[in-house]
Formats: structure tokens, sequence, C-alpha cells
């Protein structure tokens, strides 16, 4: 019998079989028709997500000790609906959490690096993700789930999240990076002090990095202006 987070994978990650998932369009049409689903409502407001989300606590996992992170509430501040042409700067120390939806959370899980010589497998990886994804549903996310993915694949997902999603009407955005990790030092790069500059890197299961740098500023002001002003959260288990 499948444990509760297998069965979350497995409902996570169907597809309608029509996409060829190692190619790149066929890859990114996969991920657009998910974020469609939140686009169309089908992911519900943030007030509909936090009452009929089900506390469904995980199975144990050895990272988690002592408090099950499926269980931490959060409570947030409550604040009247937001309204186009107020003023955001009102006050410059609170965030304004009165968007019609939470926001997009980016859960990406690495476990499985049997193709890759350099890595070894994460084993228990699954349950975090599955603690994460419940908690962001629980918070009134919507969350995007994907597993075992390459480099590229990485970056396609976080791509579309950043480009495909509509930010404008969100409190925020969350993601989260289970995998490999390391960090080298760029002999073209240096600082102000004349120092070269150390680069944090996440690796897809192929064993090709992700540059930490490079995934953050997929989700700059600049980038995505959808999230200007508002917190951009990010969680990296390497």
């Amino acid at each position: 019998m499948a444990s509760l987070h297998e069965e979350l994978f497995e409902k996570v990650n169907l597809t309608d079989g029509k996409e060829n998932l190692d190619t790149v369009e066929g890859f990114r049409k996969d991920v657009k028709k998910k974020l469609s689903k939140f686009l169309c409502g089908l992911g519900g407001s943030k007030g509909e997500s936090l009452g009929q989300s089900e506390e469904v606590a995980p199975s144990p996992s050895s990272s988690i000790s002592s408090t099950d992170f499926a269980q931490i509430k959060t409570n947030f501040t409550r604040m009247e609906p937001h309204r186009a042409g107020g003023d955001p700067g009102a006050d410059s120390n609170i965030y304004d959490f009165s968007y019609p939806k939470r926001g997009l959370a980016v859960i990406i899980n690495n476990e499985n690096f049997s193709s890759s010589s350099d890595f070894d497998d994460r084993p228990g990886s699954s349950y975090d993700a599955s603690a994460l994804y419940h908690s962001f549903s629980h918070l009134g996310f919507d969350v995007l789930l994907y597993s075992n993915l390459s480099a590229w694949k990485m970056v396609e997902v976080l791509r579309a999240a950043a480009l495909d999603y509509d930010h404008v009407n969100a409190d925020c955005f969350a993601c989260s990076i289970l995998t490999h990790g390391d960090q080298t030092w760029s002999d073209r790069e240096y600082d102000r002090m004349g120092v070269t500059v150390r680069q944090d890197l996440l690796f897809g299961v192929d064993g090709k990095a992700v540059a930490t740098r490079s995934v953050v500023d997929l989700f700059s002001d600049r980038a995505t202006p959808g999230l200007e002003g508002k917190p951009r959260l990010f969680f990296l288990q390497v």
C-alpha cells in the first residue's frame, strides 16, 4: 500500500500523455498547463484553500525531529481587501497581504540521482517535500511540485513560475528546492574589495549545476514586476 507522500507525488506528477517531457517544448507545455489551472481559478482563492485544505500529516522524516512542519500554523494579520491605487508605502514595515490570492509556492524535490555518477541519492527527501506541500497548501498557496528534475528542467519550471503566474494579484512568492549543492569561486567576478565572488550551486539529477543567484534573479523586481514590493521566500535544503 502506497504511503501518503507516495500518493501525493503520483497525483501531482500526472500528465495527459500528450507532451514529451524529455523535450524542451513538451516540458514547457506541461508546466504551463499546470500553472494555467491556478490562473483559471482551479487552485482556489487563499480563503478557500485555508478552509478546505485537509491537514494530513506526512510520514515521519528523519530530518524533522521534534515538530512536524506540516502542523505549524501561521496567523496572518487580517487586512482590508487590496484596492488598486492604494498607498503601498503607508507603512513600509508591513507587507500588504490583502491580495486575492496568497501566491505561488514552487517545490522542486530531487531525490533520485542514479543518472549521475557524482552524487548519491537523497533518501527521505520526498517526506520533507510532502510536508512542505501540505504546509503551503494549508497556508493558502497554489503549490507547484516537481520531483527529480535535470538542471534545464529546474530552470524551465522556475522561469515559467516567474512569467506565467498572476503575481500581480498575489501576496507573495515561495520557492523550496531540495537537492544536492556545492559552492565555487568565480575567476571572472570580484566584489568591491577585489575578492573573488563565491557562487552557490544547486544540482539537477543529471549532475549539472544551476547557480543559486540565477534562481533568485528570476524573481527580482525587474524580471517579475508583479512581485515588486512583495516578499519572496526561498528555502534551500542542500
